[in-house]
């Protein structure tokens, strides 16, 4: 999200914005998950499990930007 503000000054213009403005990510899909033995010594149970990695959620860094803006004239 951002803005943009002309001055009366010189035609200057400032501009900000902010990003990854929201709620957590976190990952997901197919490749968090995956087969295993859970008992690899003891031989006649079962042959594997199926499981998949505990993902957290994490908020994504919020950032903030102000820039300023002069069109130069040559000529």
């Amino acid at each position: 999200m951002g803005t943009l503000f002309t001055t009366p000054f010189w035609g200057v213009v400032l501009g900000t914005s902010i990003r990854n403005f929201g709620a957590k990510m976190q990952l997901n899909g197919r490749d968090i998950k995956f087969s295993t033995d859970p008992d690899s010594r003891n031989t006649g149970n079962v042959n594997v499990v199926n499981a998949q990695y505990e993902m957290l959620k994490y908020p994504l860094p919020l950032y903030f930007q102000v820039g300023i803006s002069k069109s130069l004239h040559f000529g």
